[in-house]
């Protein structure tokens, strides 16, 4: 468990970085490489406590409370980093993302039945062992991408910043070679006005310019939507493992089970608990 909360401290600081960049592609790369190494930190806590209970000859309630937790919330976090990754990471993920027919029937064993076989341990084992191991090679290709991107942007900024900003006194002319669609007096343009047609195509271009910028900005509004939601959910099993002494898979199953039976979304629920919780709280003193 200190060591779970060691690794749940240290991603935490790949959300936070999600959190603040205000760049859409690093967003998007920070976003799907946090849900990733989230997702494969929980297969890590499958292999763990499926070799325990194989290993003791049975599952506990816990322990198989315990696994279809882990389970649904892998599932979660690769959802989200399916949503976020590039065409490449997602080329690179589809052959894991559906686990082998072995260990489907292992997981059968560990979450429905009392008593598991004794050979299972070992082969439990080595076949998450080698799902987990091709994981972190896609984890690095993750990591490599997001590099590269904060590179380019760093190189973006480092060129705009290098330009010479003209003064506000000084005026220039451009000389448009080859246009034969502006008159003869008009191929050289001055910063005191523009020929009609290129200022349409100036025009033009600004309307580009400003879609694209919206687009950047309602894609940053979506991840950060989706960020928010974490952080509600977060919240939320946070209360729940205060004040009912639940673990956080615990707490997370506590919410997914009652999002089914009210068939509404985990975030909803997530909601009403945090509503519950501030209305729980003493009023402050005068």
């Amino acid at each position: 468990q200190a060591f779970n909360q060691v690794i749940r401290t240290l991603l935490n600081l790949v959300f936070e970085a999600a959190d603040t960049a205000s760049h859409p592609d690093i967003s998007r790369a920070l976003i799907a490489l946090f849900s990733f190494m989230q997702g494969k930190e929980l297969a890590g806590q499958e292999r763990a406590t499926g070799s325990a209970g194989f290993a003791a000859g049975r599952f506990s309630e816990e322990q198989r409370q315990r696994m279809v937790a882990l389970i649904a919330a892998q599932e979660q976090s690769f959802a989200t980093f399916s949503q976020f990754a590039d065409a490449d990471a997602l080329a690179r993920w589809r052959p894991l993302a559906s686990t082998s027919r072995e260990v489907e029937r292992l997981r059968r064993i560990a979450c429905t039945l009392g008593q598991a076989e004794e050979a299972g341990t070992l082969r439990w084992f080595s076949l998450l062992s080698a799902r987990i191991d091709q994981m972190k090679k896609l984890e690095d290709h993750l990591t490599a991408t997001l590099m590269t991107r904060c590179r380019h942007a760093i190189q973006a900024a480092q060129s705009e910043a290098a330009q010479p900003a003209l003064a506000a006194d000084q005026s220039f002319s451009l000389y448009i070679a080859g246009a034969d669609w502006l008159p003869e007096e008009q191929t050289r343009l001055h910063s005191d006005g523009l020929a009609h047609q290129l200022g349409r195509s100036v025009l033009s271009l600004v309307r580009e310019q400003a879609q694209r910028l919206q687009r950047q900005a309602d894609e940053l509004a979506t991840m950060r939507a989706t960020l928010e939601e974490r952080r509600v959910i977060d919240q939320a099993k946070a209360w729940l493992m205060q004040q009912h002494g639940y673990g956080e898979q615990a707490a997370w199953q506590a919410l997914r089970k009652s999002a089914m039976n009210q068939n509404k979304r985990i975030i909803d629920i997530a909601q009403a608990v945090l509503a519950v919780a501030a209305m729980a709280q003493p009023p402050a003193p005068q």
